[in-house]
């Protein structure tokens, strides 16, 4: 909305000898060239006059605005009007016509734009809608893309595909945009630039494959989550479609926050750094929160985290654009499992029920692109996602500097690596037990049976009279114990490698203070 302020400060300040503005709020409706007659105009009417002209006219009876052109040495009596700019005679009066009655349709669009766009929010309209609302503002097509290049949403997908641009013809096919294309125009840059620009911005295409682009960012919940684009199919575009993005961004990022269903995998990928950064402190604190995100939780997960065999490529700029898209590639080899790109490596959330057909997937990726990947011990709880990704991630480091000719490092391979990795720095030390270790804890208490306690026995004395005798108990109910233990762990006591992990992992439970005995 123009109003006599704007419109003076913007316009007419720079050439002005005299003004006077008493309703500095009224906004300008419509623009008149020396009208005939001052009877019929509407309130809020901007009249360019000579002044010459002005001085034999009869005056307006509603509120208006003068534009007076100095053409003559006569004096006027500026007591009996109330909103007037006299400027110099240099002025082009047509000219000066013409631009404001430009700003003024500019104005309306974007009026028109602010009405419709909220209209359409207020009425709880989709992502879809708002886009295309504004679409037909602009005369162009605009889609919605989130941090990775994917585009979640689009005004009109059958117009956007006629568009003659390499990158949407790519768009459109893999929903993405692929590892070379990112490289060739140079995309590593081109985010950097979306991600801080605070308002929507003109970009030049210097590609005869790419059309120029009006592209605004959109932030959800005060974060950085993509961007919308405008293509120049149908129109040029002019200076107050950008306000008209802005607006829309403005829409979009408020339709996101509230129709949780609508954030597709971005809202996953919040989701998991506010697991990543500690944000919840409980599994109910954590359901709360993504109530309404499609999030069902499971019994188990493991944490998987990819990275290059070179572990110096993790932070280049080819290393980070290509990471990205193969995060792109294996979010459609595994739509259902959720997955972050973090500190230059690609994290996933992974069911344990599923481990084994995602691995055996995994492997044949991980080795064709000469990555290399870790999977975590099991957990139970989500919220414990951060530790478990920093284990894997301490893995994976471990496992590269100690076997550089593997590809995949378990856990439970790493194990004892790590334990003494980890125990410097770590606080809760417990998160490093055998996870079947646990399970016999829970068991115990449960069933109110002593399973836990008589291995640890017969693991000190590694004979079954020693052992009986040490706990009070018959021969035959120790080999019974030791029988149900190995039946609920499938664990063996005459494997030196069990004996020592589990052995290692008593010790643990002891020094983390928090004995689950």
């Amino acid at each position: 909305m123009i109003t006599f302020e704007i419109y003076f400060k913007e316009k007419l300040k720079e050439n002005c000898l005299r003004h006077k503005i008493t309703s500095p709020k009224k906004p300008i409706v419509r623009i008149e060239y020396r009208p005939r007659t001052m009877s019929y105009l509407l309130s809020g009417t901007a009249c360019i006059f000579p002044l010459s002209e002005y001085l034999s006219a009869q005056p307006a009876i509603v509120d208006v605005l003068y534009i007076l052109i100095k053409d003559t040495e006569d004096e006027f009596d500026d007591r009996c009007i109330r909103n007037f700019v006299l400027l110099q005679d240099c002025v082009n009066k047509e000219e000066l016509f013409i631009q404001t009655l430009s700003l003024l349709e500019s104005s309306r669009l974007i009026d028109s734009a602010y009405t419709s766009i909220t209209s359409e929010l207020f009425n709880n309209a989709s992502i879809k809608v708002l886009l295309k609302t504004a679409s037909e503002l602009i005369g162009n097509p605009i889609f919605l893309s989130d941090n990775t290049t994917k585009m979640l949403e689009c005004s009109d997908t059958d117009e956007l595909a006629q568009v003659n641009d390499e990158l949407i013809a790519c768009i459109l096919k893999n929903g993405f945009i692929t590892a070379d294309l990112f490289e060739k125009y140079d995309y590593a840059h081109l985010l950097k630039d979306i991600a801080k620009s605070r308002k929507a911005f003109f970009l030049e295409s210097r590609y005869p494959e790419k059309l120029n682009r009006l592209i605004v960012t959109v932030n959800v919940n005060s974060r950085y989550f993509g961007w919308l684009i405008a293509i120049p199919y149908k129109r040029d575009f002019k200076p107050e479609h950008c306000e008209i993005m802005d607006i829309l961004a403005n829409a979009v990022s408020i339709g996101l926050e509230r129709n949780k269903t609508s954030l597709a995998v971005s809202s996953t990928e919040n989701l998991l750094m506010e697991l990543l950064t500690g944000r919840f402190e409980s599994r109910d604190e954590f359901l709360r929160r993504v109530k309404g995100f499609g999030w069902t939780l499971k019994d188990s997960y493991n944490a998987i985290v990819i990275g290059y065999k070179n572990p110096t490529e993790n932070n280049t700029q080819h290393g980070i654009r290509t990471m990205m898209a193969y995060k792109n590639h294996l979010s459609l080899i595994f739509p259902a499992i959720k997955s972050i790109y973090t500190n230059e490596r690609l994290v996933m959330l992974v069911e344990t029920i599923a481990l084994t057909q995602v691995m055996y997937n995994l492997e044949i990726f991980i080795t064709n692109n000469n990555l290399a990947a870790s999977v975590s011990n099991t957990f139970s709880s989500i919220i414990d996602f951060r530790e478990y990704y920093e284990q894997s991630s301490d893995i994976l480091n471990l496992g590269l500097e100690l076997n550089k000719d593997k590809s995949i490092f378990y856990y439970h391979e790493m194990y004892l690596y790590h334990c003494f990795y980890s125990l410097k720095k770590s606080g809760r030390l417990e998160h490093y037990c055998m996870p079947e270790l646990k399970e016999i804890i829970q068991y115990d208490r449960t069933y109110k049976t002593n399973l836990a306690e008589t291995v640890r026995a017969y693991l000190k004395f590694r004979n079954f009279n020693d052992t009986a005798k040490h706990l009070k108990i018959h021969r035959n109910t120790l080999v019974y114990r030791l029988g149900k233990f190995k039946e609920l762990t499938r664990l063996n006591l005459s494997s030196g490698d069990d004996i020592y992990r589990l052995w290692l992992s008593f010790l643990i439970l002891d020094l983390s203070r928090k004995s689950l005995i």
